[in-house]
């Protein structure tokens, strides 16, 4: 018996990568994650997250992951040389700021508890409209969706 479920082939084990690789494995997909590093790893240092990916990361399941180690500040700053050029509080706007290491994390291990089968060392190098995907090995594989979520590489 073969496999019905419709498949999809993701090239970039970042952020955008393993979200869409989550969301499509929730809900029935076979979804393939190829990073072409050796590891998986987040690079910088911290970001704020506001209500849109907040909620996008709730669906996902990875919402409560990411609160544990993540923060609300009493007040959005912007600086400039280290000094303070605007300070707003934030009533009623939801927002957490937590570190880039922490989010990736979090998006890995929802990927992983939804099935999302992930390959590091496997670069992309090539995709067709029809769905056929070339590996920088000569491989290739057919998906109904190939995502292309490489990032500024």
């Amino acid at each position: 018996m073969t496999d019905s479920r419709r498949r999809a082939e993701i090239s970039g084990g970042g952020f955008a990568g393993l979200t869409a690789a989550t969301a499509l494995a929730q809900r029935g997909w076979t979804v393939r994650v190829h990073e072409r590093a050796r590891e998986l790893r987040a690079e910088g240092a911290g970001i704020v997250l506001w209500n849109n990916s907040l909620q996008v990361l709730d669906k996902i399941r990875a919402g409560p992951d990411l609160a544990a180690r993540s923060m609300t500040p009493p007040a959005y700053e912007t600086r400039m040389n280290n000094v303070i050029q605007s300070q707003e509080v934030l009533e009623g706007v939801r927002w957490r700021t937590l570190t880039r290491p922490h989010l990736h994390t979090c998006l890995l291990t929802a990927a992983r508890e939804a099935g999302v089968e992930i390959l590091a060392g496997s670069e992309v190098v090539g995709a067709t409209p029809e769905g056929t995907v070339t590996f920088a090995s000569g491989e290739t594989a057919e998906a109904e969706l190939v995502i292309g979520a490489d990032g500024v590489g």
